[in-house]
């Protein structure tokens, strides 16, 4: 009973990632201390606050998209008769890509400072 209510959370969140992450993927948001992929390098540093932030931003928002899409099939396609896997998968799929998020915004820094 709980599959619907799960599956809509996961859901929710994905979106949230993508509405998080749009205003950093297009360069809306200037560097403070409450929004943002906030390092020292990147508070201290204008311009690589923008490149760092269009980077991860475009991430969050594809995550999003991603993760909103995966628990919309996983609910149709075998939510019913797998509830259980399906949320985890839509879960996993949300941590690995959160993981790999980051991942890719300290790429980005190091990268960005060896130039």
């Amino acid at each position: 009973m709980l599959s619907p209510i799960l599956h809509l959370s996961v859901a929710l969140s994905g979106v949230t990632l993508a509405v998080v992450g749009y205003p950093l993927w297009k360069g809306h948001i200037a560097p403070n201390g409450t929004y943002g992929f906030r390092t020292a390098q990147t508070i201290d540093n204008p311009a690589l606050w923008v490149e760092v932030n269009r980077t991860t931003g475009f991430d969050l928002f594809a995550l999003g998209v991603t993760v909103a899409a995966s628990c919309i099939v996983s609910y149709f396609a075998w939510g019913k008769s797998k509830p259980n896997a399906s949320v985890l998968i839509n879960v996993a799929v949300l941590v690995v890509g959160a993981i790999a998020t980051a991942v890719h915004g300290f790429y980005s820094i190091s990268m960005s400072l060896l130039l």
